[in-house]
């Protein structure tokens, strides 16, 4: 518990016991954090009217990764 606190403070620590006492509960990785919020922007941006090929280009990916992404 005291890992915790020092890593995200004891208002935030505290807040995530309230919600998630006696749960297990599963942290992602950074890599899988990132590439989450990334695939949150791409379906946005898509949403937003974006082309497919702008999209690949923005983020460095094939279209058919686009694709994927957005109909996950």
């Amino acid at each position: 518990m005291d890992e915790l606190i020092d890593v995200i403070g004891y208002p935030a620590a505290s807040l995530l016991c309230a919600a998630y006492s006696g749960c297990t509960l599963y942290i992602p990785t950074q890599k899988r954090l990132k590439l989450a919020a990334r695939n949150r922007l791409i379906k946005a941006d898509r949403l937003a009217g974006m082309l497919l090929n702008d999209l690949a280009l923005k983020y460095q990916l094939t279209t058919r990764r686009i694709i994927s992404i957005c109909k996950n």
